[in-house]
């Protein structure tokens, strides 16, 4: 009886009193001074996953990182507000914890991601096979412009054309995926880029191509490219595939469902 008693006891620190997982068991601030060329200091504070995670849940964390890493970066409201109390990196990250814990918005999809692993019987949202798309297409981003016209592109976790859309729905858990998928399937063979990866490419230089004689204003060149290309990649049938692939392979893990069809936006 005392062990089972022990083993209850040491399920339940993982969890806030609402039962929600407790996210300083999981993500932490490495906090410290950086020196540039001319002398000048300055603190970097980034969020990260803990080295050491516990349970269940944590062995979730360390296989499925990306997924989680995402909502640390992009969905909470992290303000810099810790500078006065270095070197206190304790106190810093106590802070940080209380202030994961009580961002409602942020909790909710911690939890939602945490759920496949530590609820039983779990009631999944659904998207679309063309809701996939769409949001997996905004990864795909023409972030600027050369002075010879040329496009400037990014696959990245946070300068995405997720940032300036307008969704209906909220998409925050299908975007977690998307990263963690297309991330995972950048280099499958031999360090070679993955098929999506050079459509993509090859969509830009369309776009240019398609562009260039009617250029007025750089920053309208660069919109009607951008769009281009996230039209082309949400038809991508490369892209379309390797997604669908790994969520075949992973579905157990994720709290929604992809159903063939459409949704609007």
């Amino acid at each position: 009886m005392k062990r089972f008693l022990l083993f209850i006891c040491m399920g339940i620190q993982f969890l806030t009193v609402s039962g929600q997982p407790k996210p300083g068991n999981y993500f932490r601030l490495n906090v410290q001074y950086f020196e540039e060329e001319g002398g000048e200091k300055y603190l970097g504070v980034s969020p990260e996953l803990k080295k050491s995670l516990p349970g269940k849940l944590g062995e979730a964390i360390q296989k499925y990182p990306r997924r989680f890493r995402y909502i640390l970066l992009n969905k909470n409201r992290f303000q810099n507000t810790y500078e006065a109390l270095y070197p206190d990196t304790v106190k810093i990250n106590q802070l940080y914890s209380e202030a994961l814990a009580s961002d409602s918005l942020f909790m909710s999809y911690f939890s939602s991601l945490a759920d496949p692993f530590i609820t039983a019987d779990l009631k999944k949202a659904t998207y679309s096979t063309d809701e996939l798309m769409v949001v997996a297409a905004r990864f795909f981003y023409c972030s600027g412009v050369r002075a010879d016209s040329t496009i400037i592109s990014s696959i990245c976790i946070s300068l995405n054309g997720l940032t300036d859309v307008s969704f209906l729905k909220d998409y925050t858990l299908l975007e977690a995926f998307c990263f963690e998928a297309i991330f995972e399937n950048l280099k499958p063979v031999g360090g070679k880029p993955g098929q999506f990866v050079e459509n993509f490419k090859a969509y830009i230089k369309a776009g240019e191509k398609k562009e260039k004689p009617a250029i007025s204003h750089l920053d309208d060149y660069l919109a009607r490219v951008r769009q281009y290309c996230f039209d082309r990649m949400e038809n991508d049938i490369s892209l379309r595939q390797v997604l669908l692939s790994y969520y075949a392979r992973h579905r157990e893990s994720l709290p929604f469902s992809i159903v063939p069809g459409k949704e609007k936006q």
